[in-house]
Formats: C-alpha cells, sequence, structure tokens
C-alpha cells in the first residue's frame, strides 16, 4: 500500500518538475506521512530543490487527533521532522491529544507563532522544534514530556514563560539559548523545572555544589568548562547525568553519583583530570562515549554488575589508570564493550575480582559466553581456564594478556573454542 502511494505521488510529481512532493496525502490542506499501520505523522508539502523544504500554512491550524481519506482512517501521532518550518505565516497551532513526539525542526523559523501549548501525551520535543520562532512569548509543556532537544527553543527571544513539568529530566544542550527566560535567569545556577540546566556567569573559585533535593536531572553541558568547580553533590532523585555535563571541569575532585543515575552520557565527564578515583553506582547499565575521556587524573574505577554497555573511547587518554574493580566475573564478561578503548582496562592493566588481583582467571560454568575485548590489555593475565560451558567468546577477548602473548604461533585455542588465528598464516592452510 505505502510503495502504490509512493508512485501515485511521483507520477504527480512529474507534472512538478523542480519539486518533488513529500507527503502522502492531503486532507484541510494539512500535509500528512503513513508512518505505522493505523497511524499518520504530520509533514511539509514538497521538498524544493533549489529552496529546500516548503509548506505554506497560515493563520490558526488545528490539528485533528485522527484523519480520513481516502486511504482510511489514520491516528494523527506525530508532528514530522520541519513539518512547518519556516512558516511565518502561521500564527497559532492546536496539536491534538494523540500526538506523542514533536520531530527536529518541526516548527523552526515560525517567526509569527506566539504561542504553543504541547499536549499531555507528547513525550519527547526534538532537537530544534521551534527554533528561531522569534515570536514566541510563551510554551507550556504536557506533564509526560521528558526530554526535550538540543536548541529546541533556540534563539526565541521574546520567550518569556515556560512551564516545565516534572516529568522531565533531560534537557539537551542549549535548548533555551537565546530566550528572554533564560536572559532574566539571575547568575548562578539555572533550574528549568526540576533539571539543573545551566551555571549562568563566571562561577567563582572553589566552587562546592550542591544540587536541590528533588533535581531530576543534570542538562546536557549544564556545568561545561567550570573549571573553578572542586565538588558536586548529587542527590538521590537525580536519574539523568546529560552528555557532557561536567565536560571541562578540570578542578572537580570529588563527585558521587547516586544510586537513582541509569545512564551516564557521551562526554559527561571529559576533561575531569582533577578526579582520581570513580565508583559507578549498581543502577548504571550504560556507559556513553567517551564519558570519562581525558580524565589523566583518574587512579581507580569500580564497574558495577549493572553495566551491560560501554561505548566506544569511554576512557579513552586516562593515562594514570591502573585498577579497575569489580564483583561479579559473569557480569563483567557479558558487558557489550564498543572498542577496545571502551574497556578501561585497555588502560589500567590490572583487574580486580572483590579486591583480589585477577592474574589467574578462572571461568566458572556457570558462563556460557564472552564478550568481545572482555579482557583486553590485562599484561598481567599469565593463565587463562575456561570450562566446556563457554561456545562462544568475542573478538579480542584476550588480546594483550600475558597468556596470549605465550601462546605459540597457529590456531589459539580458549577451552574448547577456536578463539583466534595468531601470526601469520600459510598460504593453502587446511585446517581439520
Amino acid at each position: 500500500m505505502k510503495r502504490l502511494i509512493k508512485l501515485t505521488f511521483l507520477l504527480l510529481a512529474l507534472l512538478l518538475p523542480a519539486t518533488a512532493v513529500a507527503y502522502d496525502f492531503e486532507v484541510d490542506g494539512i500535509y500528512y506521512d503513513i508512518i505505522n499501520n493505523g497511524e499518520a505523522s504530520v509533514t511539509y508539502q514538497y521538498d524544493d530543490d533549489e529552496n529546500g523544504i516548503e509548506s505554506d500554512y497560515r493563520g490558526d491550524v488545528s490539528i485533528p487527533s485522527t484523519v480520513t481519506c481516502w486511504l482510511g482512517t489514520y491516528s494523527v501521532t506525530s508532528i514530522g521532522g520541519y513539518a512547518f518550518a519556516h512558516c511565518s505565516g502561521l500564527t497559532s497551532v492546536t496539536i491534538p491529544n494523540s500526538v506523542t513526539s514533536i520531530g527536529y525542526g518541526a516548527f523552526s523559523g515560525c517567526s509569527g507563532l506566539t504561542s504553543v501549548t504541547i499536549p499531555n501525551s507528547a513525550t519527547t520535543i526534538d532537537r530544534e522544534a521551534f527554533y528561531n520562532c522569534s515570536g514566541l512569548t510563551n510554551v507550556t509543556i504536557g506533564n509526560s514530556v521528558t526530554t526535550i532537544g538540543s536548541r529546541a527553543f533556540y534563539n526565541c527571544s521574546r520567550l518569556t514563560s515556560v512551564t516545565i513539568p516534572n516529568s522531565v529530566t533531560n534537557i539537551d544542550y542549549d535548548a533555551f539559548y537565546g530566550t528572554a527566560w533564560y536572559d532574566n535567569q539571575p547568575n548562578g545556577l539555572v533550574y528549568a523545572g526540576h533539571v539543573a540546566y545551566k551555571y549562568k556567569g563566571t562561577m567563582p573559585s572553589n566552587t562546592r555544589i550542591s544540587l536541590q533535593a528533588g533535581t531530576l536531572g543534570i542538562a546536557s553541558s549544564a556545568f561545561s568548562g567550570c573549571s573553578a568547580m572542586i565538588s558536586v553533590y548529587i542527590p538521590n532523585s537525580v536519574t539523568n547525568i546529560g552528555s557532557s555535563a561536567f565536560y571541562g571541569c578540570s578542578g572537580l575532585t570529588s563527585v558521587t553519583i547516586p544510586n537513582s543515575v541509569t545512564a551516564i552520557e557521551g562526554w559527561a565527564f571529559s576533561g575531569c583530570s582533577g578526579l582520581t578515583s570513580m565508583t559507578i553506582p549498581n543502577s548504571v547499565t550504560t556507559i556513553g562515549e567517551r564519558a570519562f575521556n581525558y580524565c589523566t587524573g583518574l587512579t581507580s574505577v569500580t564497574i558495577p554488575n549493572s553495566v551491560t554497555n560501554i561505548d566506544y573511547s569511554a576512557f579513552y587518554n586516562c593515562s594514570e589508570l591502573e585498577r579497575v574493580n569489580i564483583t561479579d566475573l559473569a557480569a563483567w564478561c557479558d558487558i557489550d564493550f564498543l572498542g577496545n578503548d571502551s574497556n578501561p582496562c585497555y588502560i589500567a592493566h590490572h583487574l580486580y575480582l572483590n579486591g583480589v588481583e585477577i592474574t589467574d582467571l578462572v571461568i566458572p560454568d556457570t558462563i556460557t559466553s564472552i564478550g568481545a575485548f572482555a579482557f583486553y590489555g590485562l599484561s598481567y593475565l599469565t593463565s587463562v581456564t575456561i570450562p566446556n560451558s563457554v561456545t562462544s567468546i568475542g573478538f579480542h577477548a584476550f588480546y594483550g594478556t600475558a597468556w596470549y602473548d605465550n601462546q605459540p604461533n597457529g590456531l589459539v585455542y580458549a577451552g574448547l573454542v577456536a578463539y583466534e588465528y595468531k601470526g601469520t598464516m600459510p598460504s593453502n592452510t587446511v585446517f581439520h
């Protein structure tokens, strides 16, 4: 059916060679894409090769919760990317309680829009959704929204009133930059709802920050470059630490991440060269890309059983790191390391299980697989015992260990698993 729709509009597009039709159907002057079985998204009219995305929404637009066309009846569940972009003649929009997301740049450049209410059904306001809506003066955000994307209200210069519900825990960088609301905030730590949004002004030397009780999140780049901050207290209500939240906080020597936090996003503590040890709480499941990049003073890190994913270069250039602490070998073997420098052992070379360094590794027979890069770089690991229960070993799981380096060239076995061919394979080699 979707293919038939596209073919129909392709034929229409041939009559208008300078433009490409972007929608699946139109009802009462509003354009829609079919995005799922029974669901539609508001979209833009066409993609002009010379002038870019174009629509001509004007005046007051009321989006229905359901729409019926010759194809059937659809629930309107989203406003797609750039749907109303640059519609300077748009003065008001009514968003129905069926919409769950506001797409990338959806209302960017709508300079005639003065107020907007995001319904309670919505959970996400994507990046640049209201970018440069210079006439916008007030925004009410529904109580199911959890995420406000980067530069969502960037340069909405007349925006003085923003109602942010308790549901919002994640605000990306520069979401309210250039708004009258932000400009009118006093210097110091600015809150957007219950999210620590940004430190405004020049931070005094040796500042200690204590986040308010009930703080739910720390916005991306909230303290970026605040090298004068030496400690921060994060209450147990915080569930989200945004990307680059403490980027470049080189004076930070003390931070305790509470058990309420489930993810440490990319670059969160990058460049925090004053940190010497880090204990990840047993609630965190994901450590983002370059989360501790260039933490050059870090000597010890504790990874809990809850962590299942560590992204690229999470501990890149932590040049003084010498100790990685874990409490569960099975959980460690199950971590998805997305690269060799995702694993802190790549630099530390020492892995401690319940306080005892692992030099003679004995894999328990409850373990069936060992993930890629699991023991990468443990140069003091001299022996490895792997039970028959292990049937899968990931790429370079033992690369850089003394055990692997001492294996003769040829096909190396780890238990009953043909692990890796070491050295240069002769021509016309046959394995049995």
